[in-house]
Parts: C-alpha cells; sequence; structure tokens
C-alpha cells in the first residue's frame, strides 16, 4: 500500500489509508477505512500548484458535490477530524466509498444498448434536478 507523502502511521486516529484509488490531473483519490467502525470513505486531493483558476474550478466542485443529493451521484461528507491534518490550503472532498468498479475500465468492455440509454435518462434526470445545473 503506498502511502500519501507526509502520512505517518497512526497520524489520522482511527482512520487508515488503505489504498490509493486513483491518479488525476487535479490529484489523488485515497480510500480510508475507520478501524473500529464498519466505514469506508474516499478522499479527493488536489495537487497545491494549481492555479488560481483551477483552485476556483476545485473549491466550486466541492461545493456542488456537497449539495447533489441522487441516487445515481456519489455523496460527499465531511472531512472527519483526525483526518484535518491532511488539508492544507487546498481543502480536500470526502465522498461514500463505492466498491463497484472503475467506470474507465467500462470503457474498454463496453456497454449494452439498452445500458446507454438508461444512463442517458438518468444523466438528463439529474441536470433537470436544481443542482444538476
Amino acid at each position: 500500500m503506498e502511502r500519501p507523502p507526509g502520512l505517518r502511521p497512526g497520524a489520522g486516529g482511527p482512520w487508515e489509508m488503505r489504498e490509493r484509488l486513483g491518479t488525476g490531473g487535479f490529484g489523488n483519490v485515497c480510500l480510508y477505512q475507520h478501524r473500529e467502525l464498519d466505514l469506508k470513505i474516499a478522499i479527493k486531493s488536489c495537487r497545491l500548484e494549481l492555479s488560481t483558476k483551477n483552485r476556483e474550478r476545485w473549491c466550486h466542485e466541492i461545493q456542488i458535490m456537497k449539495k447533489l443529493n441522487h441516487a445515481n451521484v456519489v455523496k460527499a461528507c465531511d472531512v472527519p477530524e483526525e483526518l484535518n491534518f491532511l488539508i492544507n490550503d487546498v481543502p480536500l472532498l470526502a465522498m461514500e466509498y463505492c466498491s463497484g468498479g472503475d467506470l474507465r475500465k467500462v470503457g474498454v468492455i463496453g456497454y449494452l444498448e439498452d445500458q446507454i440509454m438508461s444512463l442517458h435518462t438518468e444523466i438528463m434526470e439529474l441536470q433537470k434536478s436544481p443542482y444538476g445545473r
């Protein structure tokens, strides 16, 4: 398991970093698990060297994610107090952990036509919601 830079063992209290789930243009997503409770969350952290424009976009993304409430959208949650030490001058995005797999692999395997239509309908419904605009 690769540990994020600066994260020492036991630093997150009851929260333990289990694995890095992904890396993208803005930063990393890591899986954290509570040692005593059956809780898992994904924490998305941004790179520090973001431009002012991208930093604003990141903060806006967090605000939108916290407002979204839809069955087909991962829910954002508060960053646990014990993990606040991870926050630098760029806020973190904590989300429920979905163990359903990697969406990038869907592109390799492909979708069936009815799955595509169903997904399209769900996206259209989300866009009609107050938070989809």
